[in-house]
């Protein structure tokens, strides 16, 4: 990989190194690190029980620097590394030090670091300024909707979700196995078919989440039963609420108790939703 010699930033009086390799920007591992309040061997390698909670091969590498009185190797991280690394902080101070990230320190290398030289294919300067425009707007994009996401009380593992939709948007992916939720979520589509409520209007061959969503409207659910999620279907994305197996029993029980009716009232409106239900046996009315 081509490499070139360290620039040195400054972020609250500690130096944060950066070089282009490749034409892309990786960072002193120790320097993040540091700064995140990780061990850095651990981080980037994983410990000795388990190389799976290091980063990938792809995301680490070694930088040669050379000087008059030695030869000095450090561990260098790509982006889609640093991401990872902030993602395993339990610091606070993590957020603020993301934040910089995407706002000072990443389109300030973009601007001055590697991609203007005298040789530079003007095509190229060209798609690379397009990227660059392209993740200035996801960045705007992550930190306006993040603290909102925040604030309305979607969990952290579900707000790296919803960083990672925003950010393939700029063809940058950010790693996040290993990261794991508590309980398994289930969308008002996936009840639906599980209680067998079905669309009228499509003779029972859609299954009908809107109905779904009705009854949920009118029965009890406890805060631990739901979650605020991100969601990407049909190329659209936003957040929406999904749900745990209790409330699929709960819904069950409300078409119990209401003997499975054919139509399901609108909670908002005066409208109602004609539905069907499908058993093992086939459709019912």
């Amino acid at each position: 990989m081509d490499k070139n010699l360290p620039q040195i930033f400054d972020y609250q009086s500690k130096k944060i190194r950066t070089t282009m390799v490749d034409g892309e920007p990786w960072f002193v591992a120790a320097d993040v690190c540091k700064i995140l309040g990780l061990q850095t061997s651990r981080a980037v390698h994983g410990s000795g029980r388990t190389s799976t909670e290091g980063l990938y091969d792809d995301e680490k590498g070694v930088l040669e620097e050379h000087t008059c009185s030695r030869n000095q190797k450090m561990l260098i991280v790509s982006e889609p590394g640093l991401y990872h690394l902030i993602f395993k902080s339990v610091k606070p101070e993590a957020r603020e030090f993301q934040k910089w990230v995407y706002s000072e320190l990443l389109p300030t290398i973009r601007k001055t670091g590697a991609y203007i030289t005298d040789r530079a294919d003007p095509v190229v300067l060209r798609e690379k300024a397009d990227e660059n425009e392209k993740l200035s707007d996801v960045n705007i994009l992550a930190q306006m909707l993040l603290p909102i996401y925040a604030a309305a009380g979607m969990k952290p593992e579900f707000q790296l979700m919803a960083a990672k939709q925003f950010y393939k948007k700029a063809n940058i992916d950010i790693p996040i196995e290993g990261i794991t939720v508590e309980k398994q979520l289930f969308d008002t589509e996936y009840i639906a078919k599980a209680v067998g409520i079905y669309s009228a209007s499509s003779n029972g061959e859609h299954p009908h989440p809107q109905a779904v969503y009705s009854i949920l409207q009118q029965i009890d659910i406890m805060p631990d039963e739901k979650e605020l999620v991100p969601y990407t279907r049909h190329g659209h994305s936003g957040t929406t609420y999904q749900y745990t197996i209790a409330v699929i029993d709960k819904v069950r029980k409300w078409l119990v108790e209401n003997n499975y009716p054919t139509k399901i009232q609108v909670a908002t409106s005066k409208r109602a939703y004609g539905v069907v239900y499908k058993t093992d046996r086939g459709l019912t009315a």
